[in-house]
């Protein structure tokens, strides 16, 4: 929200039937200016080249600022989204990569609901200056996605080449994640002697919970063609599994940010988060064994401006991410929590009076308990599962310019080598 007003209207044409358009108000609500608003709204009706594809999407999101002095600011948000439109898994390909139809043949039964989504989200935000030193900042949002999915999904491609079939499943599907964040945390700007410091220290909650519903059932293969014919009528009766899942996690984390030496050219940061989650998971009433688990991620950094225009750093930093409710492996065990370590150093340059900005790295990533779908499983089943204990490593270097040239020329270039 803003305190000046302001109004905007934009409406965008396009092919295959694309329209959109979009709102955005902003201004006082009091007179004494303290109470802002502002309203972002949008609507979409969309073809597409792929036949049978249309997609319709609304989106609101009201907000509220309330200055009643110089020191607190209090922001709540509200945001909806529903989306409708068929469920696309796009052409199949043949066993040399290269596709076997037109590009706009649609492999589903029209006549089926597709997905259909509805998204909420409620967030209030409280900053306050408590004193010259200490601020306060108090979060707490609420988010739900509901997902409602009806279709035809492909199972592989089939048959001797010239005579290729393409083996589908018929999926309905009723998915709802609720997520609940507290943050509540405390920033101090101060000196002891010749250090400047600015300190964080805070603490997160979190409450999430997943209910999915799934019916499926193989259905006749269909022939190959620019334009296959797919009809499916679904049955009466549709006994759906059910899988529930929730987990709470708790947080505490600190963090300083030094500068030191003559004009703060040596910036030194070191933070730490301690997490604690617990895990519960049932499928069609059984319980899986609940998870708990707790970790430490530190993270370090160091920067040093060797003259006005050039510095040189690294960083190091942990990462520790529960999985997502509901994510098992073939057994119905729970994959062990994603962590990951990052090492990168740099530099970075700076020309034409700061006006353009350079950095170059040299980069590595490596994850641990990574959530990849036993995609195998899942298209001879249908069931959903997770191979346990994969790790991934990425390694490059990567270059970034960004600035302005002149008044009228920006430029924005990024090189990234990447071995995954």
């Amino acid at each position: 929200p803003q305190a000046v007003a302001a109004h905007e209207v934009e409406q965008q044409v396009g092919a295959d039937s694309f329209y959109r358009t979009t709102l955005d108000s902003t201004g006082p609500v009091s007179a004494n200016g303290e109470l802002m608003y502002r309203i972002n709204a949008a609507y979409t009706d969309s073809g597409s080249f792929r036949d049978y594809m249309e997609l319709e999407r609304t989106a609101v999101a009201p907000s509220l600022l309330w200055q009643p002095d110089d020191r607190t600011e209090i922001l709540l948000d509200l945001s909806y989204l529903h989306e409708e439109q068929p469920y696309d898994t796009g052409i199949p390909l043949g066993t040399d990569g290269k596709r076997l139809t037109a590009r706009e043949s649609f492999f589903n039964d029209p006549d089926l609901a597709g997905r259909e989504i509805d998204d909420y989200t409620a967030s209030y935000q409280l900053t306050h200056q408590l004193s010259d030193v200490w601020s306060l900042r108090n979060q707490l949002q609420f988010h739900r996605a509901e997902a409602k999915n009806e279709s035809l999904r492909p199972r592989g491609v089939t048959g001797p080449a010239g005579s290729e079939q393409l083996a589908l499943r018929y999926q309905n599907e009723d998915r709802q994640d609720d997520e609940i964040q507290l943050v509540l945390d405390a920033t101090a700007t101060f000196a002891t002697g010749a250090v400047d410091h600015t300190l964080l220290i805070g603490a997160e909650l979190i409450r999430q919970e997943t209910d999915f519903r799934r019916y499926r059932q193989n259905v006749a293969s269909v022939p190959i063609t620019d334009d296959p014919m797919v009809n499916f009528d679904p049955p009466a009766s549709q006994p759906k599994s059910v899988q529930l899942g929730k987990t709470d996690w708790a947080s505490l984390y600190v963090q300083d940010q030094v500068s030191l030496l003559q004009d703060g050219r040596l910036k030194l940061l070191l933070g730490g988060r301690f997490d604690v989650v617990r895990q519960e998971n049932e499928t069609d009433g059984v319980a899986s064994p609940d998870v708990n688990d707790e970790a430490f991620s530190g993270r370090a950094g160091l920067l040093y401006q060797f003259t006005d225009r050039y510095s040189g750093y690294m960083s190091v930093s942990q990462s520790f991410q529960p999985q997502s409710p509901g994510t098992l492996d073939i057994g119905g065990t729970a994959l062990d929590p994603e962590e990951g370590l990052q090492v990168e150093v740099g530099v970075k340059a700076a020309f034409l009076n700061e006006r353009l900005l350079a950095t170059a790295s040299i980069f590595q990533i490596e994850k641990e308990n990574v959530a990849v779908i036993d995609s195998d499983l899942f298209q001879s089943t249908g069931q959903i599962a997770y191979y346990p204990g994969v790790e991934q490593r990425s390694r490059g270097f990567e270059i970034d310019l960004t600035g302005a040239l002149t008044e009228e020329i920006n430029i924005l270039a990024n090189y990234t080598f990447l071995d995954t």
